[in-house]
């Protein structure tokens, strides 16, 4: 059964043809207009430039030729040449009688099925199920139901909170409050008992008071330390208490996930991986696949204990990463990578101490990033993939050639700092390198209930609503405890960071711009088109486009969304008004107010909270 934006498509196609125009133009969307219509068909205003015709002239001819049509009830013509679309109610309850009487109701099938592994449960041993483990579990389950349903063979990951220092924590209370039991002697060779000394009610009391602990006793916490150590290199008592431990809390947390009518095929877990990693490292260091160091300690970052990054310089290094990630995500379905530390990252920056495959860092360093890039791009595309874009943390010229979609890194959070990623933007787009985008709102720092922030927050998101790609990301503050033990799940997490979590003046004004951002989709897919063929910026200083404006060449503080939109930021604290000055030669229309004026002029507008100043150039509709 074809789907209901094909059949209305179908329709607008034909009407296209029969007019005499190309039936690709007859591309039908959701409205953004609902009080006026319920879909449109904007191919009337792409078709005008290739026939040279006014584009209500097009959607004229297109729109006589469905005055009988058996699926609108209203085709309509709106300046300057959107057709607006109504739905026949008869139309409308055929197709859903029709949708009722199929099994599937109207699914189409998987063409290709595929097996896909989901990780959507990651509950912790010993602790309660909390919001955000409920949440992944819904939002998992119903993923994995939809993928069998349309064919795929889905398989569910638990993937269990069981290794690090909790484990140490709750070894160490149980040793303080009953020192007694066998597992703690040393000498002991026999059996260990089956079952195990505490319930899970004691044990969801225990780790949180040895949490507690350790934050106040350095002394308590280096113990919890070594019992951790001791567990990860098996220490048979304490291998026994861990079973138990896991025992216990995985019958309980089944109890509860049955309760929520959500199950997992896996139960993998974090230690599921420990004995893989010691002869890995082992490997990547004998055969030259890590940065080295000319002298000293071979550490280049401390994160979660000594880190060494892989060295992409080394051809032989990026096929064996890539080898291993193609393993264990691509080919379980995995088809972007957020690819972090791109630069990489150190957490001494001698410079001089660091040699790669290549040469020394001095002399080679900066093209870290772009074989960092290259090492997926190169494995994804040896499997066939085409249309490849990762995530990436920092880029060098030639990084687009990777499909690196740059973001700006762990910048603050402040009006000086949104100040920076403005000139970053436009620097990395005439650097050739379109696809950009930064933090909204900063990393670091930023409490959401802080007016202060809230403020920076809002003129942030409305500057990301016109950059490359919108993307709300950051660690605010105060922290949260951490929600594993290993990996990133075991560091402290941020605070709340949707968009809702930042008051409901913030958040009205961040759902309006969301809105904006979801209309311009037509327009944003004009510009992504031709940076993809052609390499234009999608952000870019006046000059790119009115480069016989000599004010253009000044101005460092408004851009160009694409050729017909004008972006003019708010990057100050409490600023509510804004100096403009619009490029000559073309007409401008304020977004806000739809007040027209003629370019080669400095005027001053309002820039309340709500709103920064947009203006759309020569009548461009961003709705």
């Amino acid at each position: 059964m074809k789907k209901l934006m094909e059949q209305m498509a179908e329709e607008l196609s034909a009407a296209f043809e029969k007019s005499g125009y190309d039936p690709s133009y007859g591309k039908v969307t959701v409205s953004n207009r609902p009080d006026l219509c319920e879909f449109q068909c904007n191919g009337a205003m792409a078709g005008a430039k290739a026939y040279k015709k006014a584009p209500f002239m097009i959607a004229d001819d297109v729109v006589a030729y469905l005055k009988d049509s058996q699926v609108f009830s209203m085709a309509e013509v709106v300046k300057p040449g959107f057709i607006n679309l109504k739905v026949k109610g008869e139309f409308l309850a055929d197709y859903l009688k029709e949708m009722a009487a199929d099994e599937k109701l109207s699914v189409s099938a998987a063409k290709e099925p595929k097996t896909i592994i989901i990780d959507y449960g990651g509950p912790n041993v010993a602790k309660h199920l909390h919001v955000g483990h409920l949440r992944s579990a819904i939002i998992g389950e119903s993923i994995k139901r939809i993928g069998r349903f349309v064919g795929h063979k889905v398989i569910g990951d638990v993937h269990l909170g069981d290794w690090g220092l909790q484990m140490g924590l709750i070894i160490t209370e149980l040793k303080h409050r009953k020192p007694e039991l066998v597992y703690f002697d040393d000498s002991y060779t026999g059996e260990y008992p089956e079952e195990a000394p505490f319930t899970i009610s004691e044990l969801e009391e225990i780790y949180p008071c040895a949490s507690g602990k350790s934050k106040e006793d350095e002394a308590y916490r280096n113990e919890a330390l070594e019992a951790t150590h001791l567990l990860q290199q098996g220490k048979p008592g304490y291998m026994a208490l861990w079973n138990h431990i896991m025992n216990v809390s995985v019958t309980d947390l089944k109890r509860n996930y049955d309760k929520l009518n959500v199950s997992f095929d896996l139960w993998k877990k974090e230690s599921d991986a420990q004995p893989y990693i010691p002869g890995m490292v082992e490997e990547m260091k004998e055969k030259g696949y890590l940065i080295r160091t000319d002298r000293g300690f071979r550490i280049v970052m401390d994160f979660q204990g000594n880190t060494v990054h892989y060295d992409a310089t080394n051809p032989a290094a990026r096929e064996y990463v890539w080898q291993k990630a193609k393993k264990n995500y691509y080919d379980k379905g995995i088809k972007v990578f957020w690819l972090d530390e791109a630069e990489p990252e150190y957490s001494v920056y001698d410079f001089d101490n660091y040699r790669y495959h290549m040469g020394p860092n001095v002399q080679v360093g900066n093209i870290y990033p772009a074989l960092y890039a290259k090492t997926f791009f190169d494995g994804m595309k040896a499997e066939g993939q085409e249309n490849i874009i990762n995530l990436l943390r920092c880029a060098w010229a030639g990084s687009q050639k990777y499909g690196a979609l740059v973001w700006s890194g762990d910048i603050h959070s402040s009006f000086s700092s949104l100040r920076n990623q403005l000139a970053a933007g436009l620097n990395m787009g005439l650097a050739g390198i379109p696809w950009w985008t930064t933090d909204i709102g900063g990393f670091h720092g930023g409490d959401p209930k802080d007016p202060k922030f809230q403020e920076l927050l809002v003129r942030w998101f409305e500057y990301g609503t016109f950059c490359p790609v919108m993307r709300l990301h950051g660690y605010r503050e105060p922290l949260k405890e951490p929600m594993g033990k290993e990996g990133g799940a075991a560091c402290v997490s941020g605070a709340d960071n949707e968009v809702w979590s930042f008051g409901e003046e913030a958040y009205e004004i961040c759902k309006k711009y969301l809105a904006l951002r979801e209309s311009m989709k037509p327009y944003i897919t004009e510009l992504m088109e031709a940076a993809h063929e052609k390499g234009t910026p999608v952000m870019r200083p006046l000059f790119y486009d009115f480069p016989k404006d000599s004010k253009c060449w000044e101005i460092e503080d408004q851009y160009m969304f694409g050729p017909d939109v004008l972006v003019a930021p708010v990057t100050y604290a409490d600023m509510r008004k804004r100096t403009i000055y619009l490029p000559e030669g073309s007409q401008w229309t304020n977004f806000d107010t739809e007040e027209i004026y003629e370019g080669g002029q400095v005027i001053e507008v309002d820039a309340p909270l709500s709103q920064i100043p947009v203006f759309t150039r020569n009548g461009r509709k961003l709705k």
